[in-house]
């Protein structure tokens, strides 16, 4: 049995393929005169699931963010320049020819 007093509970290491929280620690409490365990980690999930196995930790998936970009944007951006250039010279060839 614990003895009263407040402890510090760490969680050192995720589950596979899941991430650390931001906040992988909680205090815990504990006053064995009310029989009473508190348990304070800030904006870290801590869920009672009401059996026998007591508390758990809400842990996030790993994950990547998507590829974005890559040859599609350097496509578009071939494609809009040539455009570009072809409006300015094409401008250029009619102001040209309107003030020969």
């Amino acid at each position: 049995m614990l003895e009263t007093g407040d402890y510090y509970l760490f969680e050192t290491t995720a589950p596979t393929d899941y991430v650390l929280p931001e906040t992988n620690y909680w205090t815990v409490s504990v006053n064995t005169a009310e029989q009473r365990v508190t348990f304070n980690g800030g904006n870290t999930m801590l869920f009672y699931d009401g059996g026998e196995s007591g508390y758990y930790i809400l842990n996030y998936k790993e994950y990547e963010l998507p590829l974005t970009g890559g040859m599609g944007t350097r496509l578009y951006t071939i494609v809009g320049l040539a455009l570009m250039t072809g409006t300015v010279a094409a401008h250029l060839c009619y102001k040209r020819r309107r003030y020969e």
